[in-house]
């Protein structure tokens, strides 16, 4: 009972994430796509803040920062859902909903982040504005591929319900991104195939690590993780100041 416990309540910290309402297919890179976009993990070079001490803007690079210093500067944290599709041809769609369209390969990605947010800018085209998320977390992978039409894939108990019931077959698998430490490292699962086991491992780690996140010695490396477009270009272009 506890362990059922447990699950349903790290669960919820997924529940709701998948808020899409269309059911139209957006390309990997669209800007009229809206909605976050995970993105591999990069580390990131520099960070621009406010400085209230100083009272002046400060840029410096990541590195030169303590790892309290850090975490001060990523002040949102936030859990979220998005399910891809991939063709034949190995093309990644993003879904504007959380439910499966045709049998095929999907990609479910369920991030928790402890981030920023930063204007981004693509350099090939200037018109292409947004923000980008900074920071560090923790990433659950699951790639399926189902064996029915209209699956509901927006979060890790659904998946889980979805494989336990046949409807489809995949593996999973967890990243942890910009947290090290010794303890850290020891709670990584080995995760594998889609199964209660592998997701209750998945869930498990993701709260132990989580709690960790204010521990020392722990070291502190910001990422860039994510991407939103923007609807309105002016937003993009606003400086963002975060306080230190």
């Amino acid at each position: 009972m506890r362990k059922i416990a447990f699950i349903l309540c790290v669960s919820l910290m997924f529940s709701g994430c998948a808020y899409f309402t269309t059911s139209k297919h957006q390309s990997y890179e669209s800007e009229k796509y809206p909605y976050y976009q995970p993105l591999p993990p990069v580390p990131a070079k520099t960070v621009t803040y406010y400085d209230k001490n100083n009272n002046t803007d400060q840029t410096k690079e990541w590195e030169c920062l303590d790892d309290n210093e850090k975490r001060e500067l990523l002040p949102i944290q936030s859990a979220r859902v998005s399910v891809h599709q991939i063709d034949v041809q190995g093309k990644v769609s993003y879904l504007a909903a959380a439910v499966s369209g045709d049998v095929g390969s999907y990609k479910v990605v369920m991030d928790y982040m402890k981030y920023r947010v930063e204007p981004w800018v693509d350099e090939k085209n200037p018109q292409v504005t947004g923000t980008q998320h900074v920071g560090v977390g923790l990433r659950i992978n699951m790639n399926v591929v189902t064996t029915k039409a209209n699956l509901d894939l927006g979060g890790i108990m659904a998946v889980g319900a979805n494989a336990s019931a046949g409807n489809l077959r995949g593996g999973i698998s967890v990243d942890v991104i910009g947290i090290d430490s010794k303890d850290v490292t020891n709670l990584i699962p080995l995760t594998g195939s889609i199964d209660q086991s592998s997701i209750q491992a998945a869930l498990q780690a993701l709260a132990s690590i989580k709690s960790k996140l204010w521990e020392t010695p722990m070291t502190i490396t910001p990422h860039r993780v994510g991407i939103q477009f923007e609807t309105l270009k002016s937003q993009s272009q606003d400086k963002i100041k975060q306080k230190l």
